[in-house]
């Protein structure tokens, strides 16, 4: 219990084998049941007090639309797609041709009453009868069978949303009991031919097809790229596959930008149908990253990529704020801009410097610094804005500023730069110090600027040390 969540349908299992094996029970039959039951709650119950007390101060559980579209469902829509999902369970376990890694929107459709929902429907409903039937003809089928069922129960949906809507790895502990009720066809069919080596060769092709299968679906495992390769062929329909093999292109051949971006928009294609309150803003500002090194490749040949790159960071940026306010209503909260957030204005803002738009780029970057000010790049891009428009000495409070919040040498050795560039006129910023050039306080220029810095980081202790006005 404490190893795995799942194991809490433990005492579920116990009521279902006294039941199926012990239909006529006595008063001691059911006290014994009753202890037995009693004795994995114990656990149990010490587990979800434990859990609690660990998340009371945690807000809900919240699981993206795009990850399981049942949770924004209603009620009967999403236990009768939940029902259509067990169907595909059923039938991977008999024939797992088509394996995927990843089963997330819009991969599998809410239920709408189509002919492979209802067929699916009537295959769990055959799949019931023949557990009833099970009841008559061989309990301990009966009981693999419903064994099976009770292991997926708590992962199916049915009960509640989970956060995905279908992962192969939820079958691992339901097929132990569905496949002994296999090999129980298997024996009880050669005991009544009186044809025992029929069985053995049967189990022997089971088994030889599905060792088989396994090497192959092994090959997909290599890396991020060939589980990509093999997700979009078999879940064409889910957009974060697409999304995978985008990032494994970009990440194996930068190169091929175009491919990339195709990729990319296959995926922003399945949720663009979505309201932005549903929406999810990574894969869009992953996008917005790929314009930009799209653009950077063409070497200024072209400023729609980089266009592109803005609309796309936008769309980032709106989704962001809508999913986030619809979840402050739900729960009557006020939440801060995640850093998603700031990336996004980070993209946002590398797109509009390389537009020559310095204005817009500077509000992108300072937006972002106020979200994530530990963030070592949005200090060189407030730099950059500001230098393109002639704004030296800003430019170095910027880098002086990113330099006390981060402690990044990086930064430090940006602002000698600038400083060497031109921007000190007196030429006193930079001096020559025991490990190379450095700042020198006693200069106007770099002292100004650093107790600007130091103020704006919220650092008074720096202040103090310089000597700034006020402290």
């Amino acid at each position: 219990m404490f190893s795995k969540e799942s194991a809490v349908v433990l005492p579920g299992v116990i009521v279902l084998y006294e039941v199926a094996f012990h239909s006529s029970e006595t008063r001691a039959r059911r006290r014994s049941m009753l202890l037995g039951c009693a004795a994995t709650i114990l656990p149990i119950g010490a587990m979800l007090l434990q859990r609690a007390l660990v998340l009371a101060a945690s807000s809900s559980a919240e699981f993206p639309f795009v990850d399981n579209p049942i949770v924004g469902a209603s009620f009967w829509v999403g236990r009768l797609t939940a029902i259509k999902v067990l169907a595909r369970y059923l039938w991977l376990a008999i024939w797992p041709v088509k394996l995927s890694a990843d089963y997330s929107y819009s991969e599998i459709p809410l239920a709408h009453g189509s002919v492979a929902d209802w067929a699916a429907w009537i295959v769990v409903a055959l799949g019931v009868c023949l557990v009833a039937w099970l009841w008559k003809r061989s309990r301990l089928a009966f009981f693999f069978a419903c064994f099976g069922f009770l292991n997926l129960l708590p992962a199916s949906n049915l009960l509640f949303p989970i956060g995905t809507i279908m992962a192969e790895r939820l079958l691992y502990l339901p097929l132990a009991g569905w496949l002994a009720c296999v090999a129980l066809a298997i024996d009880s069919a050669a005991l009544q031919t009186r044809r025992a080596h029929v069985a053995s060769v049967v189990i022997g092709l089971i088994v030889v097809g599905f060792a088989i299968r396994t090497w192959v679906r092994n090959i997909d495992w290599k890396d991020d790229l060939t589980m990509a390769t093999a997700s979009v062929q078999t879940s064409p329909g889910s957009f974060k596959v697409h999304r995978l093999m985008a990032a494994s292109l970009f990440q194996s051949n930068p190169g091929d930008i175009d491919r990339v971006i195709v990729e990319a928009n296959k995926g922003l294609a399945i949720l663009e149908s979505l309201p932005d309150e549903l929406d999810v803003p990574n894969p869009w500002n992953e996008a917005a990253s790929y314009y930009l090194a799209k653009g950077d490749s063409l070497r200024s040949a072209s400023a729609e990529p980089y266009q592109q790159a803005v609309r796309t960071a936008r769309r980032s940026i709106a989704i962001e704020q809508a999913s986030r306010l619809a979840r402050d209503r739900k729960h009557g909260t006020n939440s801060a801009e995640p850093p998603i957030a700031a990336e996004s204005y980070r993209t946002l803002a590398a797109a509009y410097l390389r537009l020559g738009n310095a204005g817009e780029a500077l509000s992108a970057a300072n937006r972002a610094q106020k979200i994530e000010p530990a963030n070592v790049e949005v200090y060189g891009q407030i730099a950059d804005a500001y230098l393109a428009q002639s704004r030296g000495e800003d430019a170095a409070i910027a880098l002086a500023q990113g330099m006390f919040a981060t402690s990044n040498g990086l930064l430090r050795s940006d602002l000698l730069k600038l400083y060497q560039s031109g921007v000190d006129t007196n030429g006193c910023a930079v001096i020559n110090g025991p490990r190379g050039p450095a700042l020198n306080p006693a200069c106007d220029i770099v002292r100004r600027d650093l107790c600007a810095a130091a103020t704006q980081a919220h650092r008074p202790d720096l202040a103090g040390q310089l000597h700034c006005a006020g402290n």
